[in-house]
């Protein structure tokens, strides 16, 4: 038997391993692997939420199209345990949050090339809705002149066009002198 009590198995059926969306930047995003029961030689996996542009880090030759993450290599594998399967570049979100998935085709192959049996996908990366400006987790608001990112109401102005009191208290008024009686 195996080690996963599989009679003359090669240890694949109880492989396991987890991926997570990692340290996000403005520009980047580290996929991470955890507590990987073998090593790693390949992946195949898809992400959602992020215009995805390329990816680079363990030595890997890595191909990134249509959200899909695809990295092998002849040499090197990655070893047991955890660390960072691959570094993302991006072009910022396109949803409320990004998801990593298995897709049709997807899976992890283990120092033998198989398909790693078990794969936790961890939690959601969470931007928020869309701002005005359509940035997913930005913060642009609409001011009070109705412009997205505006400042509002200039100082030393009454309105949104520009406009100031005249002497008689009045916002874009004719009035050249203050009469009291």
């Amino acid at each position: 038997d195996d080690e996963c009590g599989v009679c003359d198995g090669d240890g694949s059926s109880c492989s396991s391993v987890s991926l997570l969306l990692g340290n996000f930047t403005d520009s980047t995003v580290d996929i991470l692997y955890i507590d990987a029961s073998d090593d790693i030689s390949g992946y195949q996996f898809d992400v959602s939420g992020l215009d995805v542009t390329g990816g680079s880090g363990s030595g890997f030759d890595i191909t990134v199209g249509g959200g899909t993450v695809i990295g092998f290599t002849f040499g090197d594998f990655l070893p047991s345990g955890t660390g960072v399967l691959v570094t993302l570049e991006h072009n910022g979100a396109t949803a409320e949050s990004a998801s990593l998935s298995l897709g049709n085709f997807g899976a992890i192959t283990d120092g033998n090339g198989n398909a790693y049996a078990t794969v936790d996908l961890g939690e959601d990366l969470f931007f928020g809705p869309a701002d005005c400006a359509g940035v997913f987790g930005g913060n642009a608001a609409v001011d009070e002149c109705g412009v997205c990112g505006g400042n509002g109401i200039a100082d030393g102005t009454c309105d949104c066009d520009g406009n100031v009191l005249d002497l008689c208290g009045d916002c874009n008024g004719s009035c050249v002198a203050a009469i009291s009686l």
